[in-house]
Formats: C-alpha cells, structure tokens, sequence
C-alpha cells in the first residue's frame, strides 16, 4: 500500500471519451484525422481494433500469471459491482487491448489566473466538459502551452482510465494491469457509475458521485472478501479525507480572496502565500500519514487548474452520504435517488453538492 500512496490522487482523474459515432460523421464528410474528435477517435477506433476477450488471453500459454491474475480479479469486481451494487456494466471490462504506452490519456484542464473560471468545451452527446483528453502526452502538453499564451492557468494530468459511457465495451488497458488489484477494483466500480449514471453537461457532478461509489463500492467489496485489506483501506482514505478537507479550505480561502477588492498584484502576491501555507501544513501533518505522501503533495506546484481539477472529483461527499444513509446504504434506493436529478439543471444539482 505505502508504495502506491501518490496514486490516490491520480485514481480521481478520469475522461470520457468521445463516442466514435461523431468520428463516423467526420469520416462521411471525408475530414482528415487532424481536428480533436478525429484523432480521439482514430486512436479509440484502434484500441477497439487490439481487443481481445479475457478468457482467450487467460487461455493462451504465452500469457504472463501475473496478468491472468489481473484479469480474473477484474472479473470477479464486474460481477460484483453488478449484482451487489447494481451497477450497469454491458461488456465493458470483459476485453483486453495492449496500447503500448504508460497511460490511459492525458487530461488538459485550464482555468483563469485570479477567479475560478475554468475553460470549457462543448462537444455532442457528452455536453460542456471542463477538460480535453488526448491519448498522446506530447499534445496534451503542446494544448496547455498553447492555453497559456491564451492566458489560462493550465494542469495536464495522467488518466488512468475513461469511460465511453456505454457507447462501446470498455477494454481493460494494458497501461492498466500494473496497478495493484485494490486500485483496479475502485477503477472498474469507478466507471461503472459513469456507465450507470451520467448527466451530460454536468461534469462535476458526475464525477463527484462516480469518486462516492468508488469509494464505497470498494470498502463493501473488501469488507467481504478481504478484511485486512478493508482496514489498510480505511486508514488511507481518513488521510486523504484530511488532504481533501485542506484543500477545500484553501480554496474557499482563494475564491474569498478573488472576490475581493484587493488589486490583482494583491491578489497574486496572497494566493502565493496561501498556497505556500497549505503545503506547509501539509507537511506539518506528515506524522499523521501512514499511507499519503505529504512530502509530494508539498513539492508540486499548484494553480487555479490544480484547485478546479481536485474538487471536480471531490465535491458533494456529504451529500452523497447524507443520500446513502438516508437509503439505509441500499445501493437500490441511493442510485434511484441519484437517477431522480436527471430532471434538474446542473446548477441545481450544484447547490445540492454544496449541502
């Protein structure tokens, strides 16, 4: 566990893909693969292309142990997910795809210099989405160096997974079979939310709930098939909840600051020192951590993008246990619940997430 501790963060960051549909109707307008879609879409077309299903590679005799093992623990996760928490799963997740390299994607996310505004887009079907996903680092970075002459604060974030929402079955990435079985087991109950519940438009609320049911999701899983693993889980999520509660409150600190009436070299000399004051209590809290690594936390630098990034998967966790406490923890009731806000705006889902 202590070696994967600067992965919980990194599990948070996940992308929708782009269903390959809107490739299609580039494709029949014989547009090249150069704008955004169609290169996301060439490169799905192609992960699509590698799939294999899980028991032809768990049946080859070329197939490493290791990565047997993998795939029949995923496969006991689906069929959890599925029949104990009522998740939606269709094939996903059934299918292996070798893409040869390190990561799933790579997010691009901007946001204003001193206001948290953050940049958006807006494509068919998934709606307005805060963020853009590329399946290649070096454009990823050549999008955020291209947002800061634009004047955008910018993070680019390794993915280690996404979801199609349904539009096609999810393969499990080669990228993906190095991470311990605990973090694929969130990963797989992660994506099923999104497969189960998503409210085009409304990226944060999507992600806050999928981030709830991952959370619980996995310390159900455990709590009935591996105890000693539920506790060491258990310990690692109070420390992130602590890292989560800071970096709320330093954000709530730096809108406060933002809407002030401080000139804006004010402004930019106090969000320094406000971040600066975060990573030292941080580190001031290091003892407390068994798992977290305060020490990264603290080298890396933060902005606005950073801010926005990390409450995107993080807002709303009281409401949304508020909501599963109200249902008796019966995922039944709780994803029902959930599926009833479809009939509102995201502005009011939003309000509710600030409960």
């Amino acid at each position: 566990m202590k070696s994967h501790g600067n992965k919980i963060l990194k599990s948070r960051l996940r992308w929708t893909a782009l269903p390959l549909l809107i490739i299609l109707i580039f494709m029949a307008l014989n547009l090249e693969c150069l704008s955004y879609l169609a290169r996301a879409g060439c490169e799905q077309f192609s992960i699509m292309w590698k799939r294999q299903d899980f028991e032809e590679v768990i049946g080859n005799p070329q197939t490493t142990d290791a990565l047997r093992n993998k795939l029949r623990h995923v496969l006991s996760v689906r069929q959890y997910a599925h029949e104990h928490l009522g998740l939606n799963l269709s094939n996903s997740y059934t299918q292996y795809s070798d893409i040869n390299r390190n990561a799933a994607a790579w997010n691009v996310t901007a946001s204003r210099e001193l206001i948290f505004e953050p940049k958006t887009w807006w494509f068919p079907i998934v709606g307005t989405v805060p963020y853009l996903g590329y399946f290649s680092e070096n454009l990823a970075q050549d999008k955020a160096n291209e947002l800061k002459k634009d004047g955008w604060e910018t993070l680019v974030q390794e993915v280690s997974a996404y979801s199609t929402l349904g539009w096609f079955d999810d393969p499990l990435l080669s990228s993906q079979i190095g991470l311990p079985d605990w973090y694929l087991t969130g990963l797989v109950i992660h994506e099923s939310a999104h497969a189960t519940i998503w409210f085009p438009g409304d990226v944060d609320f999507n992600e806050s709930f999928a981030s709830f049911v991952e959370k619980q999701g996995t310390r159900r899983y455990y709590g009935e098939n591996d105890r000693a693993l539920l506790e060491k889980l258990e310990i690692s999520q109070k420390e992130y909840s602590v890292v989560s509660e800071t970096f709320r409150r330093f954000a709530a600190r730096l809108d406060e600051l933002y809407k002030s009436n401080r000139t804006d070299a004010d402004k930019r000399n106090e969000k320094k020192s406000l971040i600066d004051e975060m990573k030292n209590e941080l580190l001031a809290r290091k003892s407390e951590f068994k798992y977290i690594n305060a020490e990264a936390y603290a080298k890396r630098e933060y902005n606005n993008a950073s801010f926005l990034a990390f409450l995107r998967y993080e807002s709303g966790q009281d409401y949304f246990q508020k909501s599963f406490d109200d249902c008796r923890q019966n995922w039944a009731c709780f994803l029902a619940r959930m599926q009833a806000l479809k009939d509102k705006s995201p502005e009011e889902r939003k309000a509710l997430l600030s409960k």
